[in-house]
């Protein structure tokens, strides 16, 4: 349009009905670009949205197997780090990752504990019954 406006001379109203048609073109493409961008982010949104859901479910699904006692808690850590390694994670799932795996840690750490805790006084327990035993075997024996 412009080339034909430098080529030949024009009247006012045919530069001003070509100026107006330049003007409208850019309009529309500048709009359709604008409409596809927003389509865009839309779906880009749309995307982001279900990776994070998609995401979330696998971590509560590894949960839903620690509570129902399906998997071990070395299971357990090992899906979470799993999932961490393999997923790009929002801030909101690295803070429960980190979370769940910490304390998974330490309630095994706390179970062990306890259980050392138990089969050492069944280990005394039985010491004493042995010694007493042999106390009153020993006595028995002087009478």
């Amino acid at each position: 349009m412009q080339k034909i406006q430098k080529q030949n001379k024009l009247t006012s109203e045919q530069n001003r009905k070509i100026q107006r048609e330049i003007y409208q073109a850019s309009k529309s493409a500048s709009d359709k670009q604008k409409k596809l961008l927003k389509e865009q982010q839309r779906k880009e949104a749309k995307a982001k949205l279900a990776y994070t859901k998609k995401v979330s479910d696998q971590i509560k699904k590894a949960e839903a197997n620690t509570i129902q006692e399906k998997i071990s808690g070395n299971t357990y850590i090992k899906t979470l780090e799993k999932i961490k390694k393999k997923n790009k994670l929002n801030s909101d799932q690295q803070i429960k990752v980190q979370r769940e795996i910490y304390q998974t840690q330490k309630a095994m750490a706390d179970k062990a504990r306890k259980q050392k805790e138990a089969k050492r006084k069944r280990l005394t327990n039985l010491t004493r019954a042995f010694f007493l035993q042999t106390i009153l075997i020993s006595q028995n024996s002087k009478v």
